[in-house]
């Protein structure tokens, strides 16, 4: 990915919340401004058709693997194990806990 592209996503991610809603109102607004050009011209309107339901095969394809995996426990989180140390403290701290 190119640097620009890198540091736009980056920021949207530090923005939290408010960067994903301002995405997904950048890409409505450009999608709705194709879409209003397109069908002011007849000829385009086929074309449109076509794309839109190749952008919507893509999507169902991407949908159902990702479907899959989440099933399969590909896409689980994986903590690391911990250390000897902190397993050390981890336990006295639930043997503390339980005299209180």
């Amino acid at each position: 990915m190119s640097p620009f592209w890198n540091g736009f996503f980056e920021h949207l991610r530090s923005c939290g919340r408010s960067g994903g809603i301002f995405f997904l109102a950048l890409v409505s607004f450009l999608s709705l401004s194709i879409f209003a050009r397109a069908f002011h011209n007849p000829d385009s309107v086929a074309a449109l058709t076509l794309a839109v339901a190749g952008i919507i095969l893509l999507s169902l394809i991407r949908a159902g693997t990702g479907l899959w995996q989440m099933r399969s426990g590909k896409g689980r989180l994986r903590l690391p194990r911990l250390s000897d140390d902190e397993l050390r403290v981890a336990r006295a701290r639930l043997k503390n806990q339980g005299r209180n």
